[in-house]
């Protein structure tokens, strides 16, 4: 009872002035009208603003699930288009034997500036990802699965001193490997082409298909500049990659359906 006492002494004429305050702009705003319409549009204008930004507070927490509808059905997009191409590219019809199916994620994290770059998924095994399997971007490849966990998965990228991409030009039956070596993330250098290939500026390539990782045929970047090899026999082709890595956030996981026989096959035969 003390203490209800000493704050009523204490606080009282703060309470009684905020009494007053509030009783003489409630008549105020009540018995003039002038005053009562400022009131009711400052109020409307207030409370507009409040909805508003609930809603954008709103929209920014459904913003990820919007994400991964997207990333969904452009994965589902992307995993019919790569079945229809290695269906038309061995000449064999038949919708219900699908060679590919993709996981999309985001990206969680990524390096650029190392010898050996990487990148991290929020997806892992509990999503179907696995070691070994191809990883892609909207404009090209991105990289190989090397590590998982349940919930994630790190990436060598091909911006990596050990990656090597088998790659082929896109309209010739040249086909060699891909190395990071330029020490610029938007720049790879193509190895093995023979010196008969007809190369040219801004020529596209592709994954050429001879692994189970990546099928054949996926955009990896175009030639900028091409000289022939001290020896005289292979071209040193640079490419310009088209997966811009610096603002790469979303992959597609490839998971080839029958990537564990061939490469059983692969194992026998050696």
């Amino acid at each position: 009872m003390r203490n209800i006492l000493l704050f009523i002494v204490k606080y009282g004429p703060f309470f009684l002035f905020l009494f007053f305050q509030i009783t003489c702009f409630w008549l105020i705003t009540s018995y003039n009208e002038k005053q009562k319409s400022i009131f009711i549009n400052s109020s409307n204008l207030f409370s507009g603003y409040i909805n508003e930004q609930s809603n954008k507070v709103s929209s920014f927490f459904s913003l990820d699930e919007e994400n991964e509808a997207l990333r969904k059905e452009n994965a589902k997009l992307l995993q019919e288009i790569l079945n229809i191409r290695v269906e038309r590219s061995s000449n064999q019809v038949d919708t219900f034997a699908d060679k590919y199916s993709i996981i999309p994620s985001k990206i969680c994290a990524k390096s650029l500036d190392l010898r050996n770059n990487h990148l991290t998924l929020c997806k892992g095994e509990k999503d179907g990802i696995k070691k070994g399997m191809g990883v892609i971007g909207p404009n090209g490849v991105l990289g190989l699965v090397n590590q998982t966990s349940q919930n994630y998965s790190s990436v060598l990228s091909i911006l990596h001193s050990q990656s090597r991409i088998s790659v082929s030009l896109a309209n010739q039956n040249h086909h060699g490997y891909l190395i990071w070596d330029t020490g610029d993330p938007q720049y790879a250098t193509l190895h093995a082409i023979r010196k008969y290939a007809q190369l040219n500026i801004g020529d596209t390539i592709v994954t050429s298909g001879y692994s189970t990782i990546f099928p054949k045929g996926i955009a990896v970047g175009s030639i900028a500049d091409f000289k022939i090899e001290p020896g005289g026999e292979m071209f040193l082709t640079k490419i310009k990659l088209f997966e811009d890595f610096n603002v790469a956030n979303e992959a597609y996981v490839i998971n080839s359906i029958f990537k564990t026989e061939v490469d059983s096959l692969t194992i026998e035969n050696e």
